[in-house]
């Protein structure tokens, strides 16, 4: 890890000690180790990289927005954290979320094919972590937290100890007993691990095979409902959801003028896709597919030219 000196450059002080990044919970001892808390960028996350379209968009002004006055965050120094304690309030007890995560670890296959490789220390704090989220949620459902910890462990000391890493075909390559577990919820059971990514089953789709072919999106909101014609370019509407697949058969369905024309839609992350605009001129109504055939829920977005 960077610590802010450059050895080539300054001289090194020979007191100095090694930086150590510890994990640390309220009321217990804190956890130390090389590799706590390090991230990498997961194979799982199913999307595309926005860094060019959201450096353009913070360089486009809006001049309807300038003349709004913005909203103003205020920082509240008196504000105190609730006091989370055993049993929380719909009866969760402390035995209640540990079991739940200990089941987690047992039944999942990522868990398994990599608690012995990240050791008992972050076995430790994943597990702890993952009792803290239930107690903080008051839901047993955040007990799968501790199996993407233990994945992301795993994958972190994949990445930066070389002699996990083995010779294939004169190639170095990652060791496949334990790549061909490191898939999101295990695909759900629709799917086959392969090198961390899923293979679905026929009518199963998703980063992590746990979406229905048939089941059609559930729209919840929509990026800038009105838009400017005069000043914007309307030329496209960003939709979100939980629930898009990144398919050559993720289309927009758009209403109007009393005509419909389907297109197909720009999948940007599993929560988020863009339905290009010919043209836009008063109400527009859309939805969206994953398969092209069942369509979401439609929500409006308004083109203008007035400023308002």
């Amino acid at each position: 890890m960077y610590n802010g000196i450059c050895p080539d450059s300054e001289p090194v002080d020979a007191n100095m000690t090694t930086t150590m990044p510890c994990d640390c919970l309220e009321g217990q001892t804190p956890i130390c180790a090389p590799n706590v808390d390090v991230q990498i960028c997961t194979t799982e996350l199913d999307g595309v990289d926005l860094t060019s379209q959201l450096l353009d968009n913070a360089m486009t002004l809006d001049p309807c927005l300038l003349a709004q006055n913005p909203v103003q965050w205020e920082f509240n120094p008196n504000y105190t954290s609730p006091d989370f304690t055993w049993p929380t309030a719909s009866g969760i007890t402390l035995e209640n979320a540990t079991q739940a995560c200990l089941t987690v670890r047992r039944l999942n296959k990522a868990a398994q094919g990599c608690s012995a490789l990240v050791g008992t220390l972050t076995l430790q704090l994943s597990q702890e972590a993952c009792v803290e989220d239930i107690k903080i949620m008051d839901s047993l459902d955040y007990a799968s937290s501790m199996a993407k910890d233990i994945l992301i462990a795993c994958r972190v000391e994949l990445s930066v100890n070389v002699d996990l890493w083995v010779l294939e075909g004169g190639e170095v390559v990652l060791p496949t007993h334990i790549t061909d577990t490191l898939c999101p919820e295990d695909c759900s059971g629709h799917g086959t691990c392969s090198a961390g990514f899923c293979k679905c089953n026929s009518g199963w789709l998703g980063a992590s095979c746990s979406i229905s072919e048939w089941e059609p999106p559930q729209l919840t909101s929509i990026s800038n409902k009105l838009c400017d014609v005069r000043q914007q370019q309307c030329s496209y509407i960003t939709l979100y959801s939980y629930n898009f697949v990144n398919s050559s058969r993720l289309v927009c369905r758009i209403i109007q003028n009393g005509a419909a024309t389907t297109v197909s839609g720009v999948f940007k992350l599993a929560e988020e896709v863009q339905c290009p605009l010919a043209e836009c001129n008063g109400t527009v109504q859309v939805s969206v597919s994953n398969n092209g055939l069942n369509f979401s829920n439609s929500l409006s977005y308004l083109c203008f030219r007035l400023c308002l």
